[in-house]
């Protein structure tokens, strides 16, 4: 059974994700996907400017995955799910440094790295 403790935590990671997580993450994701296909051209300060919020966003989750295993705890749960698709994305672009500099465990999850090496 769930507890409403591990509930709430989930529910104010995936809080953070969409305040604060996406915002940072989309424009770039969409910098560098999507603008080059709909004929524009990419915009580097729009990447620039998003990279440093994500930064900082970067480093809340740095610091909480410091501390548990996944997001809301020691449990894979949708707060972690919530990151994956423009994470996915932004894995494959230029400034994927950003997060692999990291290490090779940041955001990732156990069962994502273990998937990874295989």
């Amino acid at each position: 059974m769930v507890n409403s403790l591990f509930l709430a935590i989930v529910k104010v990671w995936t809080e953070v994700e969409s305040h604060q997580y996406n915002p940072a993450i989309s424009p770039i994701v969409y910098q560098y996907f999507v603008a080059p296909q709909l004929g524009k051209i990419t915009d580097q300060s729009v990447i620039d400017a998003n990279l440093e919020k994500l930064e900082k966003v970067l480093d809340v989750y740095e610091e909480r995955l410091s501390r548990t295993i996944y997001l809301a705890g020691d449990f894979y749960s949708l707060a972690d799910l919530h990151h994956l698709p423009y994470t996915f994305y932004f894995m494959r672009t230029p400034s994927a440094s950003l997060v692999h500099d990291r290490g090779p465990t940041f955001l990732l999850g156990p069962p994502l790295r273990k998937s990874l090496r295989e």
